[in-house]
């Protein structure tokens, strides 16, 4: 593993932020495989994770897809958000688990990455979080197998609201004294990933967390205004001083008209490495750029 910044602890996180960026690897990049796991480390703020893809109707294997998961805490919420990405995916270059490219310097790697970040790697998945005070909301909805958690009834769920103390005690790894003393404990996440969301581009990723929330704004509007009642009712939200990020929200959505996403590209084609490849795969073979041990 890295060595990162831990910008918070989990337990006193801003009340809105990025909770999650999941990164697609590219095979091709991957020099120790051994480095990725089925499961994240609870322990650690980025993790190195893999996921089997299997025919739901035949149970064949597919392919396996790697990850690169960095959460909240090692993200500065005040520094431009892709050169934190940039920065990361650098060292992991460093330390070996990705290969390092030929003939290039250390040094130039953040810069070459930069130029060519789509092509070795992809958006996997944006989480977006919004914090309030446990009095302040009121779930809707049916429950489900998590305790105090209600998911939108699309699929995968874009809009989830749950207990941060019920999770933080099924992790076990914090004092249930310091659990307790969290001012936030209920969390609303938006999940957007390329099923529910067309615009998972690294470039929409410049900026620090305030910009990249004003591009994401119209999505998050969207994705409230369709969800909302299935997950969550927050008490006189327009009273509450916290929570000026999903008040924005709130009002875009209520407003009778969305902006379009004129502030955000669009996905692009992901690079995968098989022979057989979806609409939006491309088959590139980069092999030949990096350094084999």
């Amino acid at each position: 593993m890295i060595n990162y910044t831990r910008f918070f602890n989990e337990l006193d996180c801003p009340p809105a932020g990025i909770d999650t960026i999941s990164i697609w690897v590219h095979d091709n990049l991957i020099n120790r495989f051994d480095d990725f796991n089925p499961q994240g480390n609870i322990h650690e703020s980025i993790n190195c994770r893999y996921r089997d893809e299997i025919n739901k109707k035949t149970g064949q294997f597919f392919r396996r897809n790697y990850f690169i998961d960095i959460q909240s805490e090692a993200l500065n919420p005040n520094n431009d958000i892709l050169e934190q990405i940039i920065n990361i995916l650098s060292k992991f270059i460093f330390i070996g688990t990705l290969r390092a490219f030929k003939n290039i310097d250390i040094y130039d790697t953040s810069k070459l990455l930069m130029n060519n970040i789509s092509s070795l790697f992809a958006i996997n998945s944006v989480d977006f979080y919004f914090d309030l005070k446990e009095e302040d909301c009121i779930l809707l909805g049916e429950p489900n197998p998590y305790p105090n958690t209600r998911y939108s009834l699309d699929y995968p769920s874009c809009l989830k609201v749950y207990s941060k103390t019920n999770r933080h005690i099924a992790k076990n790894h914090k004092s249930y004294q310091n659990i307790e003393q969290m001012k936030y404990k209920t969390r609303i996440e938006f999940h957007l990933v390329n099923s529910n969301c067309n615009f998972l581009h690294f470039q929409n990723l410049r900026g620090t967390f305030e910009i990249v929330f004003y591009h994401y704004l119209p999505q998050l509007a969207r994705k409230w205004f369709d969800h909302r009642r299935e997950v969550v009712k927050i008490q006189k939200l327009y009273e509450l001083p916290y929570a000026h990020h999903l008040r924005q929200i709130n009002e875009m959505a209520l407003a009778g008209h969305i902006p379009q996403y004129r502030d955000l590209l669009k996905t692009p084609i992901r690079p995968k490495p098989e022979k057989h490849y979806g609409k939006n795969e491309v088959d590139l073979n980069w092999l030949s750029n990096f350094k084999t041990v």
